[in-house]
């Protein structure tokens, strides 16, 4: 004969079969234990994580139990530990291309349970470095007095970036067009007509956790040549 027993909640169920008796013998009984396993858990602490493309991501905060670890990624880096609670992560170069990886985490059941899997994900974004070139030295006469960096360029992770000016000579009178963050920094222009040397600094934008990148030009200002004559006319 068969019986089913069912239970959700995890531990020994002793289960007591007897049988019917004819007196004057008695009943006869026995007992089987039925242990109920609990089913694997997973979670992440967030869903979602940023890095910069030369840091290796430390999974936080993620959790399971009554089971097995396998960590798996959609892209090619590497695990330290795959199946470790909190394993570290390194992103490959094909990873900081595509710019966001899966990084998943199955739990698979054991014993009685051994058929049941259970996953998380973090959704990881990698951000590219920001690169700045503020360009090549350059001179201009004072008489002159203007200068387009015209050989300026930003890149990498960077979609903007901004000048400022920060070193003047005394007396300096520089300025730029523009200090206002752009797509266009070499078309910023540059004037002065005090004699000396400028640096003027580009910054990138940046997508934490990466930082800014920079990089300096040194603009010369030459006095413009002069001359006189003791007196407009001689005889």
């Amino acid at each position: 004969e068969t019986v089913t027993f069912t239970a959700t909640v995890p531990g020994d169920y002793i289960l007591t079969l007897t049988s019917d008796f004819t007196a004057p013998c008695a009943a006869a009984t026995d007992t089987v234990t039925i242990t109920v396993e609990d089913e694997p858990t997973v979670a992440v602490a967030s869903p979602t994580a940023t890095i910069c493309f030369d840091d290796m991501f430390t999974v936080a905060g993620s959790t399971s139990t009554n089971g097995t670890i396998a960590w798996t990624t959609s892209g090619t880096g590497t695990y330290d530990n795959a199946t470790a609670e909190n394993p570290i992560y390194t992103a490959s170069v094909q990873d900081v291309s595509a710019g966001v990886v899966t990084l998943t985490k199955t739990v698979t059941g054991t014993g009685a349970c051994a058929s049941s899997t259970v996953s998380a994900s973090i959704a990881l974004t990698i951000s590219e470095e920001p690169t700045v070139e503020a360009g090549a030295a350059a001179s201009l006469c004072s008489d002159n007095g203007a200068y387009t960096l015209s050989d300026a360029t930003i890149g990498g992770g960077a979609t903007t970036g901004t000048w400022s000016l920060t070193t003047s000579p005394a007396g300096g009178d520089g300025a730029l067009s523009s200090t206002v963050a752009t797509a266009n920094p070499e078309a910023v222009t540059f004037t002065a007509t005090v004699p000396g040397d400028y640096i003027l600094t580009l910054t990138s934008d940046f997508t934490a956790p990466c930082v800014a990148a920079t990089d300096t030009v040194t603009i010369t200002v030459e006095d413009e040549p002069t001359v006189a004559v003791a007196s407009p006319t001689a005889t």
